[in-house]
């Protein structure tokens, strides 16, 4: 299998370069047909992943994760963080631990402590490390044990077992009176959960090139051949027990849905081929930093994502125009409003970057959810250019209500709060926070 590196935004080409970075590379011309006719398809229910420059070229738009062919050829998209594109070692494998922790944090799984871990570290394509933590976890079930259940079976015996189906019975045909309508209960691990693990499981022993995978695969697949895999995912998933008996399982499951493509609403929903995910990137960094903040709330704080109920107008008793920030944070009746933004803002740009239309959207949410007084924040990727103007003063929009404009860190996974900032109560102080 061929994978092939590149960043959000990249070109991809059918002609031939002296050098592939990971803005500019290489696809074969049966890849190339098959990523057009791929987004053209997808188009039509909403999602558009690319966008067709030429005949022999297109770019790639702000989606990360995996695109696999139909030749085998693997298509790895990581984050832009810098603006270093070539293709090092060093600014790949960033990328990539970047990416990878953005999905451990958007899935609520801790991240590995031990051997495992140097995976992250290795120059194994994001599609393998999937495929290896899903591999470690169902080992990991396994060391407890499945689970097994009973399962309802109705069949014909020449003897009764369990009860008798008397409605199917009386109407058995003569030449068949020897034989019983029965039912009965077996003890059997055929259940939502194994169907849903196994299916898993052939997906991922058909996706691997990796020799470690494919030897933690091997037992795995001996030990599940008496389960079929499920042929109706939607309706596995939700008969999937969250019992105490099952706590075991839960472990597994985030990634059991990942690798079968039920995981995250916002993952794209396009026929993708074999172990292929796709993320919007703003969507991504915002359930990561969701998922991080809520980590650092001081005691007693409250964190809302997605909140809803309030609206920009409304026509008589009709309302219009919902307002939905991305995260909401109340402690000791104070409230802020945080949303992010997956853009790079600078001191050389107009406005420093900052879009006019998010300074209206955040503007209305301090109207209507905070009543015109108090602190908001629009959240930024934290770079080497970021402005050091914006960490001294917020932005004002009355003497009672303003906005900072806050970088976060992605090397530690924390949002750079000024000491002046007002915000700066709703967090624990950690030790990065006090450095800055």
């Amino acid at each position: 299998m061929q994978t092939i590196t590149v960043r959000e935004y990249a070109r991809l080409t059918t002609v031939p370069l002296q050098e592939s970075t990971l803005d500019h590379a290489v696809v074969s011309a049966a890849d190339f047909d098959e990523l057009c006719a791929l987004n053209e398809n997808s188009a039509e229910g909403m999602v558009s992943f690319l966008h067709q420059e030429s005949r022999t070229s297109l770019r790639l738009r702000h989606y990360v994760g995996i695109l696999e062919t139909t030749s085998g050829t693997c298509i790895e998209i990581l984050p832009k963080t810098c603006e270093d594109a070539m293709n090092t070692e060093e600014t790949t494998q960033r990328e990539r631990r970047l990416l990878m922790r953005m999905l451990m944090a958007a899935l609520n799984v801790p991240s590995y402590e031990g051997p495992e871990a140097s995976i992250e570290l290795s120059h194994t394509p994001l599609s393998e490390w999937i495929i290896r933590r899903f591999l470690l976890e169902l080992h990991n079930l396994l060391k407890r044990g499945l689970r097994f259940g009973y399962e309802r079976v109705a069949e014909e015996r020449p003897f009764l077992r369990g009860s008798l189906d008397v409605r199917r019975q009386l109407i058995q045909a003569p030449q068949r009176r020897h034989l019983f309508h029965v039912r009965h209960d077996i003890f059997s691990a055929n259940r939502p959960e194994h169907r849903l693990l196994r299916k898993a499981l052939d997906r991922c022993a058909s996706a691997t090139g990796d020799v470690e995978n494919a030897r933690l695969a091997a037992p795995l697949r001996g030990i599940f051949a008496d389960i079929p895999p499920s042929t109706a995912l939607a309706a596995d998933f939700r008969q999937w027990s969250r019992g105490r008996h099952m706590t075991h399982y839960q472990a597994v499951r985030p990634w059991c849905e990942l690798v079968l493509g039920e995981y995250m609403p916002f993952a794209f929903a396009g026929n993708l081929r074999g172990l292929s995910m796709l993320f919007p990137m703003e969507r991504l960094f915002e359930a990561y930093v969701t998922a991080c903040l809520r980590r650092q709330l001081r005691l007693g704080a409250v964190l809302t994502a997605q909140t809803s109920g309030k609206w920009l107008c409304r026509l008589k008793d009709t309302p219009f125009f919902a307002l939905q920030p991305d995260i909401r944070i109340q402690y000791k009746g104070i409230e802020c409003i945080l949303d992010t933004k997956w853009k790079k803002i600078s001191g050389s740009a107009a406005h420093f970057g900052i879009n006019q239309s998010d300074v209206y959207q955040i503007f209305a949410y301090g109207q209507k959810y905070l009543g015109g007084e108090g602190d908001m924040a629009l959240i930024y990727p934290k770079h080497r250019g970021f402005p050091a103007q914006l960490e001294a003063a917020p932005f004002r929009f009355s003497e009672k209500l303003g906005f900072w404009a806050l970088g976060w860190d992605l090397d530690q996974d924390y949002l750079v709060v000024p000491p002046d900032c007002a915000l700066r109560e709703f967090f624990m102080e950690t030790e990065a926070s006090l450095e800055s």
